[in-house]
């Protein structure tokens, strides 16, 4: 495998997988990268009462950071949304695919334009009064991180614009080069 391949080309490529140097010294860099997206997630925790917990996690579901979790259970769930993400992403690729016999069949869509449209998938699930929101974006050198949200009592479009904002706001501090969330 090159070292290119699951990286788009081209001005705000998005990276969906890290970088080999940074999973080698990944125990080195992830604490950074969680002091990182902790200050990034400390205001929305701090003005908004309803958020339950906030968790940062790698797309294969390593814990980066989080609020409102233990570590045991920061662990799992960082597990948790990773497979999540994944069969939603799955599903997203088959969808896009996928034409009723009525219409005509639309054109394919790259291989850089199909990661672009994985690496900005959003999930969201509402139980009783829980939403929670879980979003990919891809941070070059890091790779496609996941930023999931959970909160009660709100309504779900609230969640994911805010979860969004958050998800933006990480990226941004982590110096990505992806475009915008």
């Amino acid at each position: 495998m090159n070292e290119n391949q699951g990286t788009t080309q081209g001005a705000g490529a998005e990276s969906l997988r890290m970088h080999p140097s940074i999973a080698q010294s990944w125990s080195l860099r992830s604490p950074i990268v969680g002091r990182t997206a902790t200050t990034r997630l400390e205001a929305p925790w701090k003005e908004f009462p309803e958020m339950t917990s906030a968790i940062v996690a790698t797309s294969d579901g390593l814990h980066i950071c989080s609020l409102g979790l233990s570590m045991d259970d920061a662990g799992r769930l960082a597990a948790l949304n990773s497979s999540m993400f994944s069969v939603a992403a799955a599903e997203t690729r088959i969808m896009a695919g996928a034409v009723p016999a009525s219409r005509e069949r639309p054109r394919e869509q790259s291989e850089t334009e199909e990661q672009g449209a994985v690496a900005r998938t959003s999930v969201a699930i509402s139980s009783g009064s829980t939403r929670t929101a879980v979003f990919g974006f891809g941070v070059e050198p890091f790779g496609q991180l996941l930023l999931g949200m959970s909160a009660q009592d709100i309504p779900l479009g609230t969640l994911m614009v805010r979860t969004r904002s958050a998800a933006q706001q990480i990226s941004d501090a982590l110096g990505s080069r992806a475009p915008s969330i």
